[in-house]
């Protein structure tokens, strides 16, 4: 679920719990669903009141740990880096995006988390914007896993293309929407080696 093995990076997660200002994406959001999370490094966040929102995580996990953790600016305020200062170099912990309104998402283990189709949208965006890149890798494997999870969405006229559509995604995206609908995906057969 959200939060096991909890470490740094997944205390926000229970700090989360019960808020209705925030929710989770990326990927765990993506672990929250799938049956076979992936390792992540942080945790990435949307909220309608972001820079408020990154300075309570900061002195939640300031007086948790007893770490060092400074806030960076993204993009003149569309979102904020939570890390922790270490003289070996700083660790990202959380991402925090502002936005006007927040995603379709439902409530697991008390914390909101974006809705399957709105996540799956943002990974085919994702997934376009950084092709040729190495962290297109993730994002293919979380598409496919969360259309493996949720196969009822993997047609072309399903929530996934609403969503695409409005977030404003350009033709070449919707494009590769319907090239990852006719294409078949499989789940790993657990005794291959």
């Amino acid at each position: 679920m959200l939060d096991k093995d909890c470490s740094y990076s997944c205390h926000p997660v229970r700090f989360l719990r019960e808020r209705d200002d925030v929710v989770v994406f990326g990927a765990q959001a993506v672990n929250a669903y799938v049956s076979e999370p992936r390792m992540t490094q942080d945790i990435d966040l949307m909220s309608i009141r972001a820079s408020e929102l990154v300075e309570e995580l900061r002195e939640y996990l300031r007086g948790r740990f007893y770490i060092a953790a400074r806030v960076r600016e993204v993009k003149e305020g569309q979102g904020y880096r939570l890390y922790q200062v270490q003289k070996s170099g700083n660790r990202h912990l959380i991402g925090v995006r502002q936005v006007g309104n927040l995603p379709l998402a439902q409530r697991i283990e008390q914390v909101l988390v974006m809705a399957p189709a709105e996540l799956i949208a943002s990974k085919v965006i994702s997934y376009y914007q950084r092709r040729g890149k190495p962290k297109s890798g993730t994002d293919w494997r979380d598409l496919t896993m969360l259309l493996l999870t949720f196969p009822e969405l993997k047609q072309e006229s399903s929530e996934v293309l609403s969503c695409l559509r409005v977030a404003g995604s350009n033709e070449k995206i919707l494009e590769l929407w319907r090239e990852i609908v006719e294409m078949e995906i499989q789940q790993e057969d657990d005794d291959e080696y």
